[in-house]
């Protein structure tokens, strides 16, 4: 008698496993390099006011941003590792809720930058900041790692640094460019992803 079919993934080669280490490093350090490259950039272009009101903006969000992932990466990995015939709708449902959240601590970090006592440029960045609540909660990088296609996920880590790399260069001459530095991270995060 034959068993069901669970969807499971098959037992990973050791070649397998070589290449899929192998890609997710490299796309790891490529993409760090890549963003080292444009975060010194990035500081000489803004100057110290300007870099400043980044790093702020930036540590706000993060905060909301562990919130908003919530372990969904993880837990989502292995739930679609598992049963693979069921990668979409695993994906859907989480994307549906990452979305949901997103939304709310995008509303929360809005609030949040009405009540502090900064300048508007700096409520304005924080604010901006917030946008990659949106494309984060629908990266599917995590869906990916699941299905063993990690190749595709350290691509899609250079390509997001590289886009966004791109787009400080172009985008970013002085410390009156600062609000454009969350709207290309939220950029290159949707190209990318």
């Amino acid at each position: 008698m034959r068993e069901p079919n669970t969807g499971a993934a098959p037992v990973a080669s050791l070649g397998g496993i070589l290449t899929s280490v192998a890609a997710l490093a490299s796309g790891e350090i490529g993409g760090r390099l890549i963003a080292f490259m444009a975060t010194a950039w990035l500081t000489r272009k803004l100057g110290p006011a300007g870099f400043g009101i980044v790093g702020f903006a930036t540590a706000i969000s993060a905060y909301l941003l562990l919130a908003t992932t919530s372990g969904f990466n993880s837990i989502g990995t292995r739930d679609v590792a598992r049963r693979r015939d069921r990668a979409v709708t695993i994906a859907a449902s989480a994307i549906a809720v990452r979305l949901l959240m997103g939304l709310g601590a995008l509303a929360l970090l809005a609030g949040v930058a009405l009540l502090i006592p900064k300048p508007p440029v700096v409520k304005l960045v924080i604010v901006l900041s917030g946008l990659s609540f949106l494309s984060q909660a629908i990266d599917i990088s995590w869906v990916l790692r699941g299905l063993e296609q990690n190749v595709r996920v350290g691509t899609m880590y250079i390509v997001t640094q590289l886009v966004y790399s791109a787009g400080i260069l172009a985008l970013v001459d002085g410390p009156e460019d600062v609000i454009w530095v969350p709207v290309i991270q939220f950029g290159s995060e949707l190209v990318a992803g």
